[in-house]
Order: structure tokens, then sequence, then C-alpha cells
């Protein structure tokens, strides 16, 4: 009769527990995990095993997997840092895109992927020697705001021509901004495409 009534102490205490642990894990349950309905659509298809015609280049896109390299980037708008976090940005395409869930790392799969095949892939547009933002900003070259492209501390001409390599860190800056904020961009960029490239 005591074994009895120790064996069902026992049970209570382990159902005590568990109910505890249950609570515990909803009330701390992960507040960025992404409900499958707020998923944008191209993250609930599979993307396709060949560059798009609709990319920047896509002609000059080598085989998929023929290298595995990664860049940093920061893209700025009068100043203000662009989230390239956010779920739009994310996964766009298997040949180039953001590293999983980071809005600071490009991981690219194939040769010949240019910075402006990369843009494109974010839903870009090039026009009128404009770039045009998916949200429909263009960012142009008139009333003392310029577009300048970096990489590595050089500024670059035809960036969407130009192909990225390994550990290259790129700057994209749109404004009237002078050396010194430009400088502080550069700074800003961050030093993780190494940690993915493992070097």
């Amino acid at each position: 009769m005591i074994m009895k009534k120790r064996s069902l102490y026992f049970f209570a205490i382990i159902l005590a527990i568990l109910f505890v642990l249950l609570v515990y894990l909803i009330a701390t349950k992960d507040n960025n995990s992404i409900n499958e309905e707020e998923l944008p659509e191209h993250l609930k298809t599979p993307l396709p095993d060949f560059p798009r015609q609709e990319f920047v280049n896509f002609d000059n896109v080598g085989k998929l997997n023929s290298v595995h390299e990664h860049a940093d980037i920061a893209i700025f708008i009068n100043g203000q840092q662009l989230d390239l976090l956010q779920l739009k940005y994310q996964l766009r395409d298997k040949f180039v895109h953001l590293e999983e869930r980071r809005g600071d790392v490009i991981h690219k799969h194939a040769i010949g992927v240019t910075i402006g095949y990369f843009l494109s892939t974010l839903g870009f547009i090039f026009e009128n020697n404009c770039l045009i933002l998916d949200d429909g900003q263009e960012l142009c070259n008139a009333n003392g705001n310029k577009l300048k492209v970096y990489v590595n501390s050089k500024l670059i001409d035809n960036y969407k021509d130009y192909e990225f390599f390994d550990l290259d860190k790129i700057l994209i800056s749109y404004g009237s901004g002078d050396e010194q904020q430009i400088q502080q961009q550069l700074a800003s960029i961050t030093d993780n495409a190494r940690i993915f490239s493992k070097k």
C-alpha cells in the first residue's frame, strides 16, 4: 500500500514537472518564428535550377555550385541602411542570395554572378541609369544625389556588370553624403563573410 502511494506520488511529481516545462516552452516560444501564411510567395515555392531571364547578366552565370563564396554587403539610402533582413529579400535565387536569415552576407553559388544580377534578384530594376528599388524608390544621379558603389573601399563604375568574389566588401550608397559619411558607411560593413567562408 505504501509502495502504491509512493508510485502515485512520484507519478504526480513527474506530471507536474512536465506541465511546468510545457508552460515554460509555450511562454518562451521564439517570437521570431515565422507563420507559414506570412511567408512571401517566393519562399513557398521551389527555386529553379537555372538563372532566370528577368535577372541582369543571367546569360553570364555559370553552373550552379561552380563556386562557394561569400561577400559582405551594406546598402545605404540617404544615410539610412536598408534592412536586408526582411523576408522579402531572403533566398530569392539559388545562384546567389543573402545568407539565410541574414542581411549582411551574400552567398554566391556560381561563377559569373554580378552585383547587378544579385540586386535584380531582390526585385531591383535598372532603368535609364537609375536603380529602382522594389518599393518604387528611384535612385538616380540628380539634385545633388549620387548612386555610388564601392568594392573593397574602391569606387567602381559599371557595377551592374561587376562580378564580385569571395570576401569582397560591397557598399551601395545613395544620397548627397560627403566623404566622411561614405567612410562611416564603409566602416560599418561587417566582416562576417569570413565566418561562412571559413577563412
